[in-house]
Protein backbone atom coordinates (compact mmCIF):
# COMPACT_ATOMS: atom_id res chain seq x y z
CA UNK A 1 0.00 0.00 0.00
CA UNK A 2 1.19 3.20 -1.33
CA UNK A 3 1.70 5.90 1.38
CA UNK A 4 0.26 8.41 -1.14
CA UNK A 5 -2.12 6.26 -1.90
CA UNK A 6 -3.62 5.25 1.87
CA UNK A 7 -6.60 2.53 2.35
CA UNK A 8 -10.23 4.23 1.31
CA UNK A 9 -12.96 3.48 4.21
CA UNK A 10 -15.84 2.41 2.09
CA UNK A 11 -18.26 2.13 4.79
CA UNK A 12 -17.97 2.09 8.61
CA UNK A 13 -14.79 -0.83 9.12
CA UNK A 14 -14.56 -2.02 5.75
CA UNK A 15 -11.58 -0.29 3.99
CA UNK A 16 -10.29 -0.91 0.07
CA UNK A 17 -6.91 -0.32 -1.03
CA UNK A 18 -3.61 -1.94 -3.72
CA UNK A 19 -1.38 -4.31 -2.09
CA UNK A 20 -0.03 -3.06 1.21
CA UNK A 21 3.96 -3.26 1.85
CA UNK A 22 3.22 -4.29 5.20
CA UNK A 23 -0.34 -5.04 7.13
CA UNK A 24 -1.45 -2.11 9.82
CA UNK A 25 -2.05 -3.69 12.67
CA UNK A 26 -5.61 -1.49 12.83
CA UNK A 27 -7.09 -4.29 10.56
CA UNK A 28 -8.38 -6.67 12.44
CA UNK A 29 -9.14 -8.99 9.22
CA UNK A 30 -7.64 -8.55 5.97
CA UNK A 31 -8.81 -10.02 2.40
CA UNK A 32 -6.46 -10.60 -0.07
CA UNK A 33 -7.85 -11.19 -3.39
CA UNK A 34 -4.85 -11.17 -5.36
CA UNK A 35 -2.62 -14.30 -6.20
CA UNK A 36 0.19 -13.02 -4.00
CA UNK A 37 0.51 -13.73 -0.61
CA UNK A 38 1.43 -11.65 2.06
CA UNK A 39 5.21 -12.39 2.58
CA UNK A 40 5.11 -10.77 6.26
CA UNK A 41 2.55 -12.57 7.34
CA UNK A 42 4.44 -14.84 9.86
CA UNK A 43 5.04 -10.94 11.36
CA UNK A 44 0.87 -9.76 11.62
CA UNK A 45 -0.59 -9.74 14.81
CA UNK A 46 -2.01 -12.90 15.97
CA UNK A 47 -5.57 -11.35 16.36
CA UNK A 48 -5.26 -10.75 12.70
CA UNK A 49 -7.10 -12.88 10.53
CA UNK A 50 -6.00 -13.17 6.84
CA UNK A 51 -8.33 -14.52 4.34
CA UNK A 52 -6.62 -15.05 0.86
CA UNK A 53 -8.48 -15.92 -2.34
CA UNK A 54 -6.36 -16.57 -5.34
CA UNK A 55 -8.18 -15.09 -8.19
CA UNK A 56 -7.08 -13.79 -11.51
CA UNK A 57 -8.46 -10.68 -13.62
CA UNK A 58 -10.06 -13.31 -15.78
CA UNK A 59 -11.55 -16.15 -13.05
CA UNK A 60 -15.19 -16.30 -12.00
CA UNK A 61 -15.78 -14.63 -8.63
CA UNK A 62 -18.77 -16.50 -8.15
CA UNK A 63 -17.83 -19.62 -6.09
CA UNK A 64 -16.22 -17.16 -3.81
CA UNK A 65 -19.15 -14.36 -3.19
CA UNK A 66 -20.75 -16.12 -0.46
CA UNK A 67 -17.08 -17.05 1.59
CA UNK A 68 -16.22 -12.64 0.92
CA UNK A 69 -19.90 -12.03 2.57
CA UNK A 70 -19.67 -14.31 5.27
CA UNK A 71 -16.04 -13.16 6.19
CA UNK A 72 -17.03 -9.39 6.21
CA UNK A 73 -20.23 -9.88 8.09
CA UNK A 74 -18.76 -11.60 10.72
CA UNK A 75 -15.96 -9.27 11.06
CA UNK A 76 -18.22 -6.16 10.81
CA UNK A 77 -20.49 -7.60 13.87
CA UNK A 78 -17.82 -6.43 16.04
CA UNK A 79 -17.90 -2.15 15.59
CA UNK A 80 -14.01 -2.29 16.70
CA UNK A 81 -13.00 -4.10 14.32
CA UNK A 82 -11.53 -2.95 11.00
CA UNK A 83 -11.36 -4.91 7.56
CA UNK A 84 -8.99 -4.15 4.73
CA UNK A 85 -9.96 -5.59 1.08
CA UNK A 86 -7.35 -5.45 -0.92
CA UNK A 87 -5.61 -7.27 -4.47
CA UNK A 88 -2.97 -5.58 -6.21
CA UNK A 89 -3.81 -2.62 -7.57
CA UNK A 90 -6.92 -2.26 -5.27
CA UNK A 91 -9.42 -1.36 -8.65
CA UNK A 92 -10.66 -4.58 -9.98
CA UNK A 93 -10.49 -7.78 -8.08
CA UNK A 94 -11.14 -6.33 -4.56
CA UNK A 95 -13.17 -3.61 -5.82
CA UNK A 96 -15.12 -6.14 -7.11
CA UNK A 97 -15.79 -8.42 -3.83
CA UNK A 98 -16.47 -4.76 -2.24
CA UNK A 99 -19.00 -4.37 -4.70
CA UNK A 100 -20.52 -7.27 -4.10
CA UNK A 101 -20.40 -6.82 -0.27
CA UNK A 102 -22.30 -3.14 -1.18
CA UNK A 103 -24.91 -5.50 -3.13
CA UNK A 104 -25.15 -7.73 0.04
CA UNK A 105 -25.88 -4.95 2.55
CA UNK A 106 -27.82 -2.47 0.67
CA UNK A 107 -30.32 -5.33 -1.62
CA UNK A 108 -28.75 -3.05 -4.80
CA UNK A 109 -27.45 -4.51 -7.95
CA UNK A 110 -23.98 -4.23 -9.14
CA UNK A 111 -24.43 -0.65 -11.05
CA UNK A 112 -25.85 1.12 -7.65
CA UNK A 113 -23.29 -0.43 -5.69
CA UNK A 114 -20.86 0.89 -8.04
CA UNK A 115 -21.61 3.71 -8.21
CA UNK A 116 -21.38 4.53 -4.07
CA UNK A 117 -17.92 3.04 -4.28
CA UNK A 118 -16.90 5.55 -7.03
CA UNK A 119 -17.97 8.25 -4.46
CA UNK A 120 -15.50 6.73 -1.72
CA UNK A 121 -12.52 5.39 -4.67
CA UNK A 122 -13.17 7.35 -8.07
CA UNK A 123 -10.80 4.99 -9.40
CA UNK A 124 -11.91 1.62 -8.40
CA UNK A 125 -12.41 -0.32 -12.40
CA UNK A 126 -13.85 -3.95 -11.89
CA UNK A 127 -14.43 -5.66 -14.92
CA UNK A 128 -18.23 -6.34 -16.30
CA UNK A 129 -17.19 -10.16 -16.70
CA UNK A 130 -16.82 -9.27 -12.05
CA UNK A 131 -19.63 -7.18 -12.37
CA UNK A 132 -22.07 -9.43 -14.33
CA UNK A 133 -21.43 -12.57 -12.39
CA UNK A 134 -22.73 -10.08 -8.94
CA UNK A 135 -25.36 -9.45 -10.66
CA UNK A 136 -26.25 -13.01 -11.59
CA UNK A 137 -25.33 -14.06 -8.15
CA UNK A 138 -27.96 -12.11 -6.33
CA UNK A 139 -30.09 -12.54 -8.93
CA UNK A 140 -30.33 -9.45 -11.20
CA UNK A 141 -30.76 -8.83 -14.72
CA UNK A 142 -27.48 -8.06 -17.27
CA UNK A 143 -26.88 -5.11 -15.53
CA UNK A 144 -23.77 -4.04 -18.14
CA UNK A 145 -24.22 -6.42 -20.79
CA UNK A 146 -22.94 -9.44 -22.14
CA UNK A 147 -20.25 -10.92 -20.25
CA UNK A 148 -17.11 -11.62 -22.32
CA UNK A 149 -16.09 -14.52 -20.17
CA UNK A 150 -19.44 -16.21 -19.81
CA UNK A 151 -18.15 -19.31 -22.24
CA UNK A 152 -15.26 -20.04 -20.28
CA UNK A 153 -17.55 -20.05 -16.75
CA UNK A 154 -19.81 -23.43 -15.44
CA UNK A 155 -22.79 -22.07 -14.84
CA UNK A 156 -23.29 -20.94 -11.15
CA UNK A 157 -25.75 -22.99 -8.85
CA UNK A 158 -25.81 -19.93 -6.42
CA UNK A 159 -29.37 -19.41 -4.86
CA UNK A 160 -29.27 -15.42 -4.45
CA UNK A 161 -33.05 -15.73 -1.97
CA UNK A 162 -31.68 -18.40 0.21
CA UNK A 163 -30.00 -17.60 2.97
CA UNK A 164 -26.47 -17.90 4.18
CA UNK A 165 -26.46 -21.33 6.30
CA UNK A 166 -23.94 -24.41 6.69
CA UNK A 167 -24.28 -27.12 3.88
CA UNK A 168 -22.64 -30.32 3.82
CA UNK A 169 -19.22 -30.08 2.07
CA UNK A 170 -18.68 -31.98 -1.74
CA UNK A 171 -18.14 -36.10 -0.84
CA UNK A 172 -14.51 -35.44 -3.09
CA UNK A 173 -13.33 -32.54 -0.74
CA UNK A 174 -13.99 -34.42 2.64
CA UNK A 175 -12.46 -37.79 1.15
CA UNK A 176 -9.40 -35.60 1.55
CA UNK A 177 -9.58 -33.64 4.92
CA UNK A 178 -10.29 -34.36 8.46
CA UNK A 179 -11.94 -32.12 10.35
CA UNK A 180 -10.91 -30.71 14.27
CA UNK A 181 -12.17 -28.55 16.51
CA UNK A 182 -14.64 -25.51 15.54
CA UNK A 183 -12.72 -22.45 15.32
CA UNK A 184 -15.28 -20.33 15.76
CA UNK A 185 -18.78 -19.92 14.32
CA UNK A 186 -17.91 -19.32 10.68
CA UNK A 187 -14.42 -21.56 10.33
CA UNK A 188 -13.23 -24.76 10.89
CA UNK A 189 -9.79 -26.40 10.96
CA UNK A 190 -9.08 -28.83 8.80
CA UNK A 191 -5.91 -31.08 8.31
CA UNK A 192 -4.45 -32.17 5.04
CA UNK A 193 -2.21 -34.62 3.99
CA UNK A 194 0.91 -31.93 4.15
CA UNK A 195 -0.19 -31.23 8.26
CA UNK A 196 -0.75 -27.79 7.32
CA UNK A 197 -3.64 -26.28 8.93
CA UNK A 198 -6.26 -24.47 6.66
CA UNK A 199 -9.93 -22.96 8.15
CA UNK A 200 -12.86 -24.38 5.45
CA UNK A 201 -15.98 -21.95 5.90
CA UNK A 202 -19.06 -24.26 6.53
CA UNK A 203 -21.47 -23.20 4.13
CA UNK A 204 -18.93 -22.70 1.29
CA UNK A 205 -18.34 -25.38 -1.61
CA UNK A 206 -15.15 -25.28 -2.07
CA UNK A 207 -14.07 -24.50 -5.63
CA UNK A 208 -10.96 -23.37 -6.35
CA UNK A 209 -7.79 -21.85 -4.55
CA UNK A 210 -7.50 -20.60 -0.94
CA UNK A 211 -4.91 -20.23 1.39
CA UNK A 212 -4.05 -19.86 5.12
CA UNK A 213 -0.75 -19.07 7.06
CA UNK A 214 -0.96 -20.17 10.65
CA UNK A 215 -4.76 -18.30 11.41
CA UNK A 216 -4.83 -17.55 7.67
CA UNK A 217 -6.47 -19.26 4.50
CA UNK A 218 -4.14 -21.48 3.22
CA UNK A 219 -6.73 -23.91 1.03
CA UNK A 220 -5.56 -25.21 -2.80
CA UNK A 221 -8.12 -27.43 -3.99
CA UNK A 222 -6.61 -27.35 -7.35
CA UNK A 223 -3.27 -28.22 -5.70
CA UNK A 224 -4.44 -31.15 -4.26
Amino acid sequence: MDKNNPAVEVIPGLYLSSFPDEIDKKYTHVLNMCMTPHEDSSRASPRQEILHIQLLDWDDITPYIQLILQFIDTALQHPQNRVLVHCALGINRSAAAVTAYLCHQNKSNSRAALEYLKSRKPDVQPSVMFLQQIDRYFGYGDTFGIDPMGALHEPSTADSSSPLHPVELPVDITRHVSFGERADPVFKKVAIATHKYVYVLDSYKLIGRLRKRKKRIVVDINGG
